[in-house]
């Protein structure tokens, strides 16, 4: 029993440290990204999830395009989700006439920062008004809708603790 116990430790300590060094070698704009989502997510309270979303997501904008979805950006927005919640404003022509298509939004999503990062609070948002405080279940949701990801909320958790430390060393 005291050799499991001590193997856990092991592995939760090693798994920390991982992410701990991945913080450490950021290029300059993956820090930009880290510290402009943490400043403009404070003043919705959600610094910690969104800048954690973003690390968990594209790497704090390393990969902006899903290997093996259709999500895209900082946040890695759904393209059927975002279709789905801003329909309205979709189906309004552009300045010559034509309708916005895919290509024309999964090119905003990967270039516009901030139409990711308010889509990203907007559906953040969304599982906050079902899961109340729940972040577990609100983090899972992100990723896996109705049935949810528990091991993508367990990822955006210890990406959590592993940004507190970042944040305690740079104050």
């Amino acid at each position: 029993m005291k050799f499991i116990l001590i193997l856990i430790l092991t592995l939760t300590l090693s798994h920390a440290n991982k992410l701990d060094d991945e913080l450490k070698y950021l290029t300059k704009p993956q820090l930009e990204i880290l510290h402009t989502t943490f400043k403009k997510a404070k003043s919705y309270d959600l610094q910690w999830t969104m800048t954690a979303m973003a690390w968990q997501e594209s790497r704090f904008g390393k990969a902006l395009i899903g290997r093996t979805t259709p999500d895209y950006g900082v946040f890695q927005i759904n393209l059927k989700t975002f279709k789905a919640r801003y329909a309205k404003i979709l189906a309004e022509p552009k300045e010559d006439g034509t309708l916005i298509d895919d290509k024309d939004i999964i090119n905003m999503l990967v270039s516009d920062y901030e139409l990711n990062f308010v889509a990203s609070l907007e559906e953040i948002k969304f599982w906050q008004h079902v899961h109340g405080n729940n972040y577990m279940k609100i983090w899972a949701s992100y990723n896996g809708g109705f049935k949810g990801n528990p091991i993508y909320a367990n990822a955006i958790k210890n990406k959590i603790r592993a940004l507190r430390r970042y944040f305690a060393r740079i104050k």
